[in-house]
């Protein structure tokens, strides 16, 4: 019924730790979440959540019925209520959101300008010819002279941009594929280093933070793996992640289920997996890693970032020059008739 953005997720689940482990009850807590959601439907949920957990239901599944939370917090949640760490689960929830919060606010503070500069530049490139090169795109139609590709090319997007009926059909078939083209872009960028890179890195962070998470709260290996998994927003590294909970299931150990898809998982996590198998403290182990990967992810944002402004600029110059260019030529050819 209700579903939290994440910055208002951050700040509900932060305030739930605290007012819990304040010693607020739990239907309290959830009466106090209502009245300080700004989204309407979300402060609904909240209370009907409250009247279920009054009516007998453990919070949650109380949480789950009205889809606050996704599956793998609501199962964190419903392990710790078992093993008595309620406090403690919700506490780590808080700073798993809060973490990742921080990463998508990084990404984007290190994107916006480089995208903003590029939508800028194309839609200056786009209008320019149309207001600055009309009186010599009439020149060059009147002349009858046989103009080259690049410049009968220039002249009709030119004629093209002019028509509000173009950009009308332009923002209505973006609004309409926009959503179905979108995993094919994704899918496009996914094959650039630096892009591929940077998403693997996160991947590799929201599987170790939460597998580590899960396992250190008591929740079962195999499901898990699972939920990590998912946890991701990978389709690779969930279908990985299934493959590897069955391989652990048919008795393998986690390195050697791990170290049959490489391609997601590197040798650093193998190694790490081993060890904590071997010192039994495997849990521990990944969250340390997930701090490493961490950096690393920064890493990869800064290297993004860098490498976009250049590329943005020479595909504006580019682009600019392809447009004087295609102007200049047929007035060239022009004045060396005389």
């Amino acid at each position: 019924m209700g579903t939290a953005g994440h910055q208002e997720l951050v700040i509900l689940l932060r305030c739930f730790a605290t007012a819990f482990g304040a010693g607020v009850p739990l239907v309290a807590c959830l009466e106090l979440l209502a009245r300080q959601c700004q989204d309407r439907r979300l402060g609904v949920a909240f209370r009907q959540a409250s009247q279920r957990l009054q009516s007998g239901q453990p919070l949650s599944k109380a949480l789950r019925a009205q889809r606050i939370l996704n599956d793998l917090q609501c199962r964190l949640i419903e392990i710790s209520e078992r093993t008595g760490s309620l406090h403690a689960a919700l506490e780590k929830l808080a700073f798993n959101q809060e973490q990742l919060f921080q990463q998508e606010l990084n990404l984007r503070r290190s994107l916006t300008l480089p995208a903003l500069t590029l939508g800028a530049c194309l839609l200056l490139v786009t209008i320019a010819p149309c207001l600055l090169f009309e009186g010599i795109f009439g020149f060059l139609r009147e002349s009858q002279l046989p103009l080259p590709w690049p410049t009968r090319w220039v002249m009709a997007l030119a004629g093209l941009f002019r028509q509000p009926g173009f950009w009308l059909v332009g923002l209505a078939g973006a609004a309409i594929l926009g959503p179905r083209l979108q995993p094919r872009l994704q899918s496009l960028l996914g094959k650039l280093p630096l892009y591929s890179r940077l998403v693997r890195r996160r991947s590799l962070h929201r599987f170790t933070q939460s597998m580590g998470l899960m396992l250190e709260l008591g929740m079962p290996l195999l499901e898990s793996l699972e939920l990590a998994g998912r946890s991701t927003g990978q389709a690779e590294f969930e279908q990985a992640s299934h493959q590897v909970a069955e391989l652990v299931k048919q008795g393998h150990s986690v390195p050697a289920a791990l170290n049959q898809s490489p391609e997601c998982f590197p040798a650093s996590l193998v190694q790490a997996a081993q060890a904590g198998e071997e010192c039994g403290r495997l849990p521990e182990l990944l969250l340390r890693l997930c701090d490493l990967y961490e950096l690393e992810l920064e890493l990869a944002i800064g290297a993004l970032t860098r490498a976009a402004e250049p590329l943005i600029l020479c595909l504006v110059g580019g682009i600019v020059g392809f447009t004087v260019v295609a102007t200049m030529l047929p007035l060239v050819e022009l004045l060396n008739r005389f």
